[in-house]
């Protein structure tokens, strides 16, 4: 019994981390401030880690698929402001940013999904 009991909780605990996926997506941004702003936005339920490059305007996370997409982590960020792979942030919040935060917009084509 005993056994049983360790092998489910042993099957529990690895579920549970296996559910974990690293991911990366381009997020624009410019400075500390957004770095901050960003990782901010970021830390919902269901994602563990989030670390943006301002170099290589890369967000790197770590994240339970079973609660959170990455295009609802991507929604979140442009809510903020920021520019996403998929998600062009709404005018006027890029607008509220600070000055230094005005990053280069992404293009993007309306024709493609």
């Amino acid at each position: 019994m005993k056994t049983l009991i360790l092998s489910s909780i042993l099957a529990f605990i690895t579920c549970n981390v296996s559910a974990q996926v690293n991911a990366s997506f381009r997020v624009a941004g410019n400075c500390d401030m957004c770095k901050k702003r960003i990782e901010n936005a970021a830390d919902l339920k269901g994602v563990k880690t989030a670390h943006w490059d301002s170099k290589t305007q890369t967000l790197e996370i770590n994240y339970n698929p079973n609660k959170i997409s990455l295009i609802q982590i991507q929604e979140e960020i442009a809510k903020i402001g920021h520019d996403t792979e998929k998600f062009k942030a709404d005018s006027l919040a890029f607008e509220k940013l600070h000055n230094c935060c005005h990053y280069e917009r992404f293009n993007y084509d309306e024709s493609k999904d």
